[in-house]
């Protein structure tokens, strides 16, 4: 089972059933200019996703993966934590909180006692055993991430009242949605993230990466001090179908 990580916000969508989708980069195809993607049930690698380009299909195919797996896989969430001070007669010990909700992580039936040294933890680096949604993954394909249509803004999270939608109209409604999808997305993806290589134990600064919404929100820099900084904007993306959300009792 392979985690699957959600800022609070996403998350908060995700437990509200708002959320039924999620998009995530896909790795391997940044070179390619105009790739036609297929999947394949079996092989000699087992099943996945093959690409190559469609003017130099003699030129061979790459094999890709997805990280979280296969539909009807399952995944575990990631998500992120806080220390509180409330809710359990635990003397001068802290308890673990999810961010989202405030309520207890229980593993168990009992607390998880705060260790870490900040009052704070990111998603990604949430415990296995204080997961509590463990979704199938429904649906998995390959896309540009500006492709994206209106049923696909929806399942990622974006929310209207109805009468606003009324009064706004369809048109102005898919215009308020895209800004909001391609703003979420360029706060995850637009700014260098360092990649490293591990050399005799040691790790070295290798190069920046992003994955901004389109070249008007790209950074600009080649380089980041001496390291190269290599930028793809508008990326092929896996669009990862999800099971509604279902709490889960941590696991002891």
């Amino acid at each position: 089972m392979k985690p699957l990580i959600f800022s609070p916000a996403m998350n908060a969508a995700y437990q509200a059933g708002r959320k039924t989708e999620t998009r995530r980069v896909v790795k391997g195809l940044e070179a390619f200019s105009a790739p036609v993607v297929s999947y394949c049930q079996g092989g000699h690698s087992g099943p996945g996703w093959y690409a190559h380009e469609a003017e130099y299909p003699e030129e061979g195919s790459l094999f890709l993966r997805c990280p979280q797996g296969e539909v009807g896989d399952r995944v575990w969430i990631k998500e992120a934590l806080v220390a509180l001070d409330v809710g359990f007669a635990q003397g001068a010990k802290t308890v673990a909180r999810y961010l989202t909700d405030s309520k207890a992580v229980l593993i168990g039936g009992e607390p998880l006692i705060w260790h870490w040294k900040h009052r704070k933890l990111a998603p990604m680096y949430m415990p296995r055993e204080a997961c509590r949604a463990t979704p199938k993954l429904t649906g998995l394909k390959i896309e540009r991430v500006q492709e994206i249509g209106i049923n696909g803004l929806y399942d990622e999270g974006f929310q209207i009242a109805s009468d606003l939608a009324a009064e706004y109209g369809e048109e102005r409604v898919k215009l308020f949605a895209n800004e909001w999808y391609q703003n979420l997305w360029n706060s995850l993806h637009a700014k260098p993230t360092p990649v490293y290589r591990t050399e005799k134990g040691k790790k070295i600064l290798t190069y920046y990466e992003s994955y901004p919404w389109d070249e008007s929100s790209r950074d600009k820099r080649e380089k980041i001090g001496r390291v190269p900084h290599l930028c793809f904007p508008n990326p092929y993306v896996w669009v990862e179908g999800l099971e509604r959300f279902k709490e889960a009792v941590a696991e002891s």
